[in-house]
């Protein structure tokens, strides 16, 4: 008897022992299945717990060639780590047609703008567009690279189709109004950023031109000249800041002298030629100029106004005056800005009421709605806004 309770015992056992050893080995393949270990990175991650989750992704990277769903999820970890370079390499080979390309782009974009790096980031910024022409996140960023840069083109362009897509701040609307004439930034923070950006990226050359506007206007120009001159690469645009930088300084003979090698057609030069040829009482020359400079850079003021005075002078007193009167409304509009710089984001409904008639009557008309969609986004029963956003809208409409 005792022997037969033996050889069962020894059964169970041995028994138990096999179902031991399937267990470890299922437990163990069940902790090396790769998308486990992803699931568990992934969970880590959203925990903000990044030391754990770079020791699981180490051990993911061992059971598996990296997917692109790694890949995104590294970058996280890496951002979160400081280790932007690498963040970006990771982001980077996420193909354009996987779903999370758009995201990838945009924070390449994010990154490098963070780094000053405004050449690269626009670029990504740009390619996030190109996957998602509706990504307000892009747009926005390229609002602030543009800002810096006083690009003030692309910048309202980029002003106007955001607005297509989301209600704008208070703050927004006005910087946005500011920009197309005057600045809105301080150069003691101006400065900084500027000079980081050409510090990291010699060749952006649009933040140097920024920067010597800011010290042109700081009274610097000589200072400003320099910066221009140790640019390493040859642009119109950098030529053009240059012949602005000498016209202040009185020296007509080196601008006639480069202004003779650039193309009569060249568009950044336009109003600088319309300028001179005013002064030598050319007002046929001036016009043509003037026009160019218009078609380059539509309502600007200082070209309106030179497009009047140049009229008038040329005998068309009834259009001029046209000119003259809208370039009236425009400093009318900057200055009730300027007024409003430390109130406008306490502001309320009549005063975004006054800011957009007055930009309509500007022919502000993009800024204009932008005002009267804040008003309706406060209250949408907003009779007077509504009817004016379908007015502003039909005088949009026509060519």
């Amino acid at each position: 008897m005792n022997r037969n309770r033996q050889q069962t015992s020894l059964i169970c056992l041995a028994c138990l022992g096999l179902a031991l050893a399937l267990l470890l080995s299922r437990t163990s393949r069940f902790a090396e299945d790769p998308e486990l270990i992803y699931e568990q990175a992934l969970a880590l991650v959203e925990a903000e717990q990044f030391d754990q989750a770079e020791s699981v992704m180490q051990r993911l990277r061992k059971s598996r060639l990296p997917t692109v769903l790694d890949h995104g999820l590294q970058a996280r970890v890496d951002i979160a780590k400081g280790r932007v370079d690498q963040a970006i390499d990771n982001l980077s080979v996420i193909p354009d047609d996987h779903p999370l390309a758009g995201w990838a782009r945009l924070r390449c974009g994010q990154l490098e703008r963070s780094r000053m790096r405004f050449r690269k980031a626009e670029n990504w910024l740009q390619e996030t567009l190109r996957i998602d022409e509706n990504s307000v996140e892009a747009r926005r960023e390229l609002v602030y690279v543009y800002g810096m840069q006083l690009r003030r083109s692309v910048l309202h362009d980029q002003f106007r189709k955001l607005n297509r897509l989301t209600t704008l701040k208070a703050k927004e609307i006005w910087v946005w109004c500011m920009v197309r004439d005057l600045a809105w930034w301080h150069p003691e923070e101006h400065i900084p950023i500027l000079e980081r950006a050409i510090g990291v990226d010699a060749e952006d050359y649009w933040s140097r031109i920024a920067l010597a506007e800011v010290l042109r206007r700081q009274g610097h120009t000589d200072q400003a000249m320099l910066m221009l001159e140790q640019s390493p690469v040859d642009r119109i645009e950098l030529l053009a800041k240059r012949l602005e930088l000498l016209l202040d300084q009185q020296d007509l003979e080196q601008v006639q002298k480069s202004l003779e090698k650039i193309p009569l057609n060249e568009p950044n030069v336009a109003t600088l030629r319309g300028r001179l040829a005013m002064s030598n009482g050319d007002t046929k020359s001036a016009l043509k100029f003037f026009e160019l400079s218009e078609e380059f850079e539509s309502g600007k003021r200082e070209v309106i106004a030179n497009l009047g005075q140049a009229l008038i002078q040329a005998g068309d007193q009834k259009k001029g005056k046209i000119y003259l009167q809208k370039a009236g409304q425009i400093d009318k509009l900057n200055n009730m800005l300027l007024q409003l710089e430390k109130t406008i984001e306490s502001s309320g409904v009549e005063t975004w009421r006054t800011l957009g008639s007055t930009c309509e009557s500007a022919d502000r008309l993009a800024e204009a709605r932008a005002w009267q969609s804040l008003i309706i986004a406060k209250n949408p029963f907003d009779q007077t806004a509504q009817t004016a956003v379908f007015r502003i809208d039909e005088k949009m409409k026509t060519p």
